[in-house]
Formats: C-alpha cells, structure tokens, sequence
C-alpha cells in the first residue's frame, strides 16, 4: 500500500511536469531570455520534484499505518507485556476469612494463590512483573522480573508486615507508589492488579493514571458479610471501598472470595508488549522521508528564482540594462532645458 502510493504519487507528477514543460516552451524566449532556454541543472526539476513528492507521500503513508502499540514476537525487558501488582500487607490480610466455602484460609494466602492462577493464565513467561507491597507505606518488593518461583514466594502469604512500623493501612500510598513505577513503560503495556481486603481507615485519593496502563483489576479478598476480630476490633471485607476505589480507576472490582478471576475477566484485558524501539524502524523512516521530501520541495522555488536563468540569458539582460542606461543619459543630455514662466496675454 505504500509503495503503491509513492508510486502513484510520482507518476501523476511527472504527468503534471510534462504538460508544464509544453506549455512553457511556447513562450521560451519571455521567460528565459534570448537564449531560450534555462540553466541546465534545471532539467533535473521535473525529476527532483517527483522525488520530493514521492518521498513526502511514503513518509507520510508510512507514518499514518505505523503501530507503536504492535506486538513483537522477540521478548525483552523493554518489550514485554507487564503485570503490576500491588499488594495489601496490613496485619487483616492474616485473618483466616478467605476462600471459597469450606476452604477458609489467610487473606494473604489466598491472595496469592488468586495471582498465581492470574498469572498462569495471562503468560507470566512473556511478561514481567512488579510487585509493590503496602501497609503504612510502600515498599517495592519485586521490579521487572519473570522468576515465577521468586514471585510465588513473595505471595506465599508471609507476614511482610513485620517490617513496617504499626499504624493504619494506606491504600492510596501504596497505589501511587506503583503507578509511579509504571510510568517509563510503553503505552497500553501494563495491568494494575491491586489486592486488598480495603479494610482502612485513610483516604484512597489516588494519582491519574499513565498511559501504560491499560487495565486495572480491583480484586478483594476476606469474607464481605461476616466479620472477624483483628485485635480489638472487627475485621471484614470492605467490598464498597474497593468498588469505588476500581471507579477511581476506571477499572473493574472483582470479589476473590467467590473464586479465582473468571475467563471473561482474563480475556478482556487489553494490554501489549510495545514494539522494541530500534535505531532505524518505521517511525523514523517516515519521519526522515516526509522531512526531506518536504525540505527538497520547498527548496527548489528559491533555487529556480536564484539560479534558474542560464549564464548566456543573464549576460544578455545585463547587457540590455547597460544599453538602456547608456540611451537614457544620452536622451537626457541632447534634451534642451525648458523654462517655466509666467505667461502673458
């Protein structure tokens, strides 16, 4: 399609110079002087024309079907499918309320065996993951990385929040703080899936989100009707936060305590593996197409009024001006001076 373009563009020019190149000859010697003819690199116009022509119409055909979202078959830390995860640590997501009925088990535990049915399902090997962990605040656990058996272990369900210093659970920190990971990453090529039972007490304002991701997953874990005591006080799923948390987010809430995440979930996500940038592709072909073509275009109307009249042609007209400017003079010398005065009756 492109070349067959470029090809059209460049016929129907030539067709259009050699109908200019008729009609110019008739008056040969008005444009060009007595030689009749033009500057002799001036036959290469019609050619060059078609050139920069051309040139323009591939650059831009080129840049018009270019893909920056296309898969690639090749998989690199730069082209890869990515999922982000981030995971609730907070000491509720130890309660013994999760899973389907009769299987009740940590809601950390059963996180993880939700995210490892996910990531079986959406190809861990051609994807890479990171993992940001939350409670008082974030820490990244896992950047970049496609070690499933690492990333089992991380979601084994241990009890990470040890490391933190006590306080309330701060869902939106550890939000943004993935979200801020996922901003260098290709457009479209990433998954937030954030896992928590939304049991806290802070605000969920969140940041925008950037153009790399392309799907969010709300997933809670923890029984939504009973609840369990954590402490002193009572521990549930807050299903309603998370619900509004995934509108924030424009993504979709799904309660994990029913089971794992169902096939229609799975194959509406609708992130890529960006196209590896490589010193020379499509995008910069076009880009150098559609530049040089352009300038070659706007470059010949000057170098035509410039340097487009032959050597003989221009001795001729400054011939012709000196001859004028001699008959002028001479005119204005023989005249005799003329008085002006009062007239008389």
């Amino acid at each position: 399609m492109v070349t067959g373009a470029t090809i059209a563009v460049v016929l129907v020019v030539l067709g259009a110079e050699w109908l200019h190149a008729r009609r110019i000859r008739r008056v040969a010697h008005l444009a060009f002087g007595g030689a009749g003819r033009p500057a002799a690199w001036v036959r290469a116009v019609p050619l060059l024309r078609a050139v920069s022509l051309g040139a323009i119409a591939f650059g831009a055909m080129t840049l018009l079907r270019f893909d920056p979202t296309a898969a690639d078959r090749t998989r690199s830390p730069r082209a890869s499918k990515r999922v982000l995860i981030c995971l609730d640590v907070s000491p509720s997501m130890y309660v013994e309320d999760a899973g389907p009925q009769g299987q009740k088990t940590t809601r950390a535990r059963w996180a993880g065996q939700i995210m490892q049915e996910l990531l079986d399902r959406v190809g861990a090997s051609d994807s890479r993951i990171t993992l940001v962990a939350f409670y008082t605040k974030a820490i990244p656990v896992l950047t970049d990385t496609n070690d499933m058996n690492l990333v089992l272990r991380v979601l084994s369900g241990m009890p990470y929040y040890r490391g933190f210093e006590p306080g309330e659970t701060d869902i939106a920190s550890g939000i943004n703080a993935a979200l801020k990971h996922a901003r260098p990453w290709g457009r479209r090529s990433a998954t937030l899936v954030v896992i928590s039972d939304g049991d806290a007490e802070s605000s969920m304002t969140v940041g925008p989100l950037p153009a790399s991701i392309a799907d969010v997953l709300v997933v809670g874990v923890g029984d939504t009707r009973g609840t369990s005591l954590l402490g002193s006080r009572a521990s549930r799923q807050d299903a309603t936060s998370l619900k509004l948390l995934a509108a924030r987010l424009g993504g979709q809430y799904f309660d994990g305590n029913r089971g794992f995440l169902p096939t229609r979930v799975i194959h509406s996500l609708a992130m890529t593996a960006p196209q590896p940038r490589t010193p020379w592709d499509d995008r910069e072909r076009g880009l150098a197409a559609l530049a040089g073509g352009a300038l070659l275009f706007a470059a010949i109307g000057p170098a035509l009024a410039l340097f487009g009249i032959s050597r003989l042609s221009r001795r001729e007209e400054r011939s012709l001006k000196r001859d004028a400017t001699r008959v002028t003079r001479t005119v204005s010398a023989s005249a005799p001076a003329t008085r002006v005065g009062a007239s008389s009756w």
